[in-house]
């Protein structure tokens, strides 16, 4: 009973107290974080050539050879060339591109396309 007298004990139970919700607090972060950021390892990447773009779709044909149909949301996903930020509609077929796409339900959504410089191919004599 002298322990709780003293003020000791109560110290001690609120210290141990704030140092639960502290951890709680951490763990309710880091779970909300891996909730609402895409995971690193999921994340895609696809360079090749526009087929179309009809403004929330992009048909890509890859340099594998393979054509992608990626789901582009307007005013989420940016798109740069030669550093400055563009708009969509500066997408044209035939623009050789490196697109950041992330997989949910079966499709992808691009969250960064940059327009790249077309391949230059080396010239015989």
């Amino acid at each position: 009973m002298v322990f709780l007298k003293s003020g000791l004990g109560l110290k001690v139970a609120l210290g141990v107290l704030g140092v639960l919700l502290g951890f709680g607090g951490i763990t309710a972060g880091a779970n909300w974080h891996a909730a609402h950021t895409a995971n690193l390892a999921h994340r895609r990447f696809f360079i090749g050539h526009v087929v179309s773009f009809n403004g929330t779709t992009l048909v890509l044909r890859a340099n594998s050879g393979r054509v992608v149909s990626l789901t582009v949301i307007p005013g989420r996903t940016v798109v740069r060339h030669r550093g400055t930020t563009v708009p969509l509609a500066d997408l044209r077929p035939g623009e050789y591109v490196l697109v950041h796409a992330t997989p949910h339900k079966g499709k992808f959504f691009v969250g960064f396309i940059s327009i790249l410089k077309p391949k230059v191919l080396p010239q015989g004599p």
